[in-house]
């Protein structure tokens, strides 16, 4: 094969499971110039999951620190009632 269309390519591999993607790359199964190609494709699947992940932490740590305040108005409420209690007696 003389050449090819990078963009169609790169639609190929949208197209076919990344797993197989990886397995042929590691075998040799792609020509050097597609090979190129198929480990630029990759690092941007690595990083579209990266982002992925962040993406996930950051509302993992937003909920934690929402319910941590939550948690630290209730004991404040919590104290405030009991030293209340101590005068109404």
């Amino acid at each position: 094969m003389a050449g090819f269309n990078r963009d169609d390519f790169w639609a190929e591999l949208d197209a076919t499971d990344e797993a197989f993607v990886r397995r042929k790359c590691a075998t040799g199964g792609y020509s050097p110039a597609k090979q190129r190609v198929v480990k630029e494709w990759l690092a941007l699947q690595d990083a579209k999951r990266k982002m992925q992940w962040e993406a996930a932490d950051r509302r993992v740590v937003g909920r934690t620190a929402f319910w941590t305040s939550v948690t630290a108005y209730a004991a404040t409420l919590t104290a405030l009632a009991a030293v209340a209690a101590l005068f109404v007696k």
